[in-house]
């Protein structure tokens, strides 16, 4: 299931690459230089930067569910992306697919 999200940063993202999809355990390496731990509890994503919104840390992109969310994804569901840490508000704006 891949879905259009609004994702609000808490880091400065302009490290992580635009048009490539990214794992939770790619984001803990490139935010942090550490790994995940595999007993969390959660879903399996990854994330694909589409763009990035002028002057603000805020970035458009899709997000790959590889694992059935619980809860309905419509628009305006918002989660917490997880890194080693709270590292963004993530929102879906767009439909799943």
């Amino acid at each position: 299931m891949v879905t259009q999200a609004l994702i609000e940063w808490n880091i400065d993202p302009t490290s992580l690459p635009q048009q490539k999809w990214l794992t939770d355990q790619q984001l803990n390496v490139d935010l942090y230089s550490s790994t995940v731990d595999p007993t969390e509890e959660g879903w399996n994503i990854q994330i694909r930067i589409t763009e990035s919104l002028p002057d603000s840390w805020n970035t458009y992109a899709e997000v790959q569910f590889l694992t059935d969310p619980d809860d309905p994804l419509e628009e305006g569901f918002t989660f917490l992306l997880w890194a080693g840490s709270y590292v963004a508000d993530v929102t879906i704006v767009g439909e799943t697919h």
